[in-house]
């Protein structure tokens, strides 16, 4: 539906705006629910840690399988980084996906989160274990 001119029609221009507002507001409320919704588990490739994030990367939860007991405290704190990277980058993305819904996907917005999204757990580096 095109927008009434200012100088034309007023105020189809002034109630045209004022719907554009709500569907705006509307949208950005149902954005930040599912934001604040949004989460994601990963588990490491020997099933030893398994660990839920929020969509801001905060952890929720962490389990450890039976392997966690063979492990040492350096193999195990490894394990749970290398998870927590994985669960936390996946949560960033749905929260970027979502985000980008809102403000598009260029912009200065896009920029920032970009910014202070976790790195792809593919670009860390792997454990030697």
């Amino acid at each position: 539906m095109s927008m009434p001119s200012f100088a034309s029609d007023p105020a189809g221009f002034a109630e045209a705006l004022e719907r554009r507002a709500e569907e705006m507001k509307a949208k950005a409320a149902r954005v930040e629910r599912e934001i604040a919704e949004t989460s994601a588990t990963a588990a490491s490739r020997d099933r030893s840690v398994t660990l839920t994030v929020n969509g801001s990367g905060g952890l929720g939860s962490i389990e450890f399988g039976v392997k966690a007991k063979s492990l040492t405290q350096i193999q195990l704190a490894a394990t749970v980084m290398e998870t927590y990277a994985k669960a936390s980058a996946e949560a960033s993305a749905r929260t970027r996906a979502l985000l980008a819904e809102l403000v598009g996907d260029g912009g200065e917005a896009m920029a920032l989160f970009d910014a202070a999204a976790p790195p792809s757990p593919d670009t860390e580096p792997r454990s030697a274990w």
